[in-house]
């Protein structure tokens, strides 16, 4: 294992943000690769993405917005993004399988606070199944119960971080 590193998206990393992004969610619930192509277009310096050499082991995005809750629209609409909006969204945590339970996404999510908090935020706003709001609550996210998300046919909890 090489010395782990967090970069920002590009355009090349498309395909292998896409393949881990295949790997970690349903179908119904996955971002398309050209979904994240229009994502890293429009915002990739919102990505964080943990590799180990070259290897892609990890990674989180989501758009800024004044939007204050993260509605389904937002997941698949870029031109949202407001590289100044109040708010950071969390769209997606992607760990590969064989890197999971090593501490990887837990790093991703410190780096998306902290540049958040730096960037003037008032916080981040996420939405997770109901197994996870602990494991969120831990970094300081608090749930403000269902989400009015419907993405994927899925039950999703709101839990939002205020700074």
């Amino acid at each position: 294992m090489t010395e782990m590193r967090v970069t920002h998206a590009v355009p090349a990393d498309v395909p292998a943000l896409a393949a881990l992004e295949a790997l970690c969610f349903p179908a119904a619930e996955a971002a398309s690769e050209e979904t994240l192509r229009g994502r890293v277009q429009a915002y990739g310096n919102h990505f964080y993405l943990l590799r180990d050499g070259e290897t892609l082991v990890s990674f989180i995005d989501g758009l800024c917005t004044d939007r204050p809750d993260l509605t389904d629209d937002l997941f698949e609409n870029p031109a949202a993004h407001s590289e100044n909006g109040a708010w950071q969204m969390l769209f997606g945590v992607n760990t590969h399988p064989a890197w999971r339970g090593q501490g990887c996404a837990s790093r991703l999510i410190r780096a998306m606070i902290a540049d958040a908090k730096a960037q003037g935020r008032s916080g981040l706003v996420l939405t997770c199944k109901e197994a996870l709001v602990g494991w969120y609550a831990s970094f300081g996210f608090v749930s403000e119960g269902l989400s009015v998300s419907e993405h994927g046919g899925a039950v999703w909890y709101q839990m939002r971080l205020r700074f």
